[in-house]
């Protein structure tokens, strides 16, 4: 008796549970249609493109898979260099780019991870050098800096650091002031003396 309710529970509990959704969406190879874009949206035969375009190299190996969805790109973007690396990875919700976005060089070194909201950044920005070096460590709050941010130079000294509030930086921004017109007479008359 206590098996049969415990293999009645197993079996109430795996049939509560949800099976993952399969993307309905069809394949179409990228040489094979024709997309027209109008506004933002893409149409093919002048209806509102749904499925999947992809490309192929010519060994056979994916360039790239976009998934649309009633003319706007939604899904997940994913492009590939021809040694088979992925390149980049980019979300996408109604035509608007949504959540982490990576980018890989084609070594494999990670080059960028950025997180996205409404098409804007949201959250940490960080970017690296081709060397592995990080180059940039920046922070979002609906598109604009907020927070502290970081830059580096590609042997790794610190090029920048400052926070940003409310719109205003504060800290070492990496950018030089100004120099006045006179700083060269001025050399140039004091060397005299």
């Amino acid at each position: 008796m206590k098996n049969t309710i415990t293999i009645l529970v197993l079996f109430f509990l795996a049939a509560c549970v949800q099976k993952p959704s399969v993307d309905s969406r069809v394949w179409f190879n990228s040489k094979d249609i024709s997309i027209k874009v109008k506004d933002g949206i893409s149409y093919v035969s002048g209806e509102k493109f749904t499925g999947i375009i992809y490309s192929l190299y010519d060994n056979g190996d994916t360039v790239f898979v976009y998934p649309y969805n009633n003319g706007k790109l939604d899904g997940v973007v994913k492009v590939w260099y021809d040694n088979g690396q992925l390149q980049e990875q980019r979300g996408y919700v109604a035509g608007r780019r949504e959540g982490m976005q990576k980018g890989w060089y084609m070594d494999g070194t990670v080059k960028y991870i950025a997180g996205y909201k409404e098409n804007m950044y949201h959250g940490q920005v960080q970017e690296w050098f081709p060397n592995g070096q990080l180059y940039r460590v920046f922070n979002y709050v609906n598109g604009q800096e907020e927070g502290m941010q970081k830059m580096y130079w590609d042997n790794g000294e610190l090029r920048a650091n400052y926070e940003s509030k409310n719109g205003r930086k504060y800290g070492l921004t990496g950018i030089k002031n100004c120099a006045t017109p006179w700083s060269d007479s001025l050399k140039r008359l004091f060397a005299g003396m």
